[in-house]
């Protein structure tokens, strides 16, 4: 095992691993992200997949073969839990003015293809699966992530609440909660892709002892989003005592107006002691394994003063002070 810190670890892969990767054309990054295993430590091994979908205005016909591929390789990993980025089996469409015909890509979140497609896998590999959906109910659209169990149902849903301008006039927010979804490796939750903007956003989380915050994207550079994203996810784990995981599309889409849209992939994973993996690269299809200690958010809100020290209370009083003036 080769050591970047006293914490960050490179591990080592399978070699069936390996050729799984070779052979689909993705690579594989593996690290443990955690110190001295105590007899009170959890270790859980995630896994987030960056990938692109294709061209803008197609359906990519392999899209679902390069997944379970990667998925495959996951489960030859014995990863616990997976996180694919933002509509990932869609090209992203908002972008674009000439009114590509998006609603062809909504879903039922239990019916839905890529719904069942992902409960399969889940089940075949005794994973929890994080999948991000566009969401058709009724006659609302929501962007939508769900969380498959190990047994292959749906043991959690949340909606976007923050709508960025550009998703607004398809999309409806949702209910402003965010639910803590337990697991058998821990308590997770969930904020997608412009969501991790919001500070109070990642808190909720925080002061309700999650474990792991994953964060489905879909961000394209040049942007404030790329100048942004590596800090956001570094801060948000140390300020709340979690794991946070950034996941991220990559690849080029292009649609029939010249629209061009590069994806900067790049995903990575911070600890509640403000440790972080190496990213994926850019421009690449990929999956980052990374074995952590759960226990460490406990610990750390011991360890850090900043967790004694918060005054939630004095802020909560303040802040409603200011909004009725």
């Amino acid at each position: 095992m080769e050591h970047i810190s006293s914490v960050v670890k490179i591990t080592k892969v399978s070699n069936n691993t390996e050729t799984i990767a070779n052979d689909s054309n993705f690579i594989v990054k593996s690290f443990q992200l955690f110190g001295e295993v105590t007899d009170d430590s959890k270790t859980v091994k995630v896994a987030s997949i960056q990938i692109a979908v294709g061209n803008g205005e197609e359906k990519s016909s392999n899209i679902f073969q390069k997944v379970e591929k990667m998925i495959e390789a996951a489960g030859a990993e014995n990863v616990n839990i997976l996180c694919l980025p933002e509509l990932w089996y869609m090209p992203y469409p908002f972008y674009t003015p000439d009114s590509l015909a998006w609603k062809e890509f909504a879903e039922d979140g239990d019916t839905g293809a890529s719904s069942i497609f992902i409960k399969n896998l889940a089940a075949k590999f005794n994973m929890v699966i994080i999948s991000s959906i566009l969401e058709r109910d009724s006659y609302l659209f929501f962007n939508t992530t769900l969380v498959i169990s190990t047994s292959g149902s749906v043991i959690g849903k949340y909606r976007k609440i923050h709508i960025p301008p550009i998703e607004k006039p398809f999309l409806q927010p949702g209910d402003f909660n965010h639910p803590v979804i337990h697991t058998e490796f821990g308590r997770i939750g969930i904020l997608i892709c412009y969501e991790r903007h919001f500070p109070l956003c990642w808190m909720m989380y925080g002061l309700q002892d999650v474990d792991i915050v994953f964060n489905p994207s879909a961000e394209d550079e040049p942007s404030l989003s790329e100048r942004l994203w590596f800090a956001e996810g570094l801060n948000a784990a140390v300020s709340n005592s979690f794991f946070t995981v950034m996941v991220n599309r990559t690849g080029t889409e292009t649609f029939s107006d010249g629209s061009k849209f590069c994806y900067f992939g790049s995903n990575y994973v911070c600890s509640p002691y403000g440790y972080k993996t190496p990213h994926l690269p850019k421009d690449r299809d990929g999956m980052l394994i990374t074995e952590l200690d759960i226990n460490d958010c406990r610990k750390a809100k011991t360890d850090l003063s900043i967790h004694q020290n918060s005054q939630l209370n004095n802020y909560i009083s303040k802040l409603n002070e200011i909004k009725h003036n």
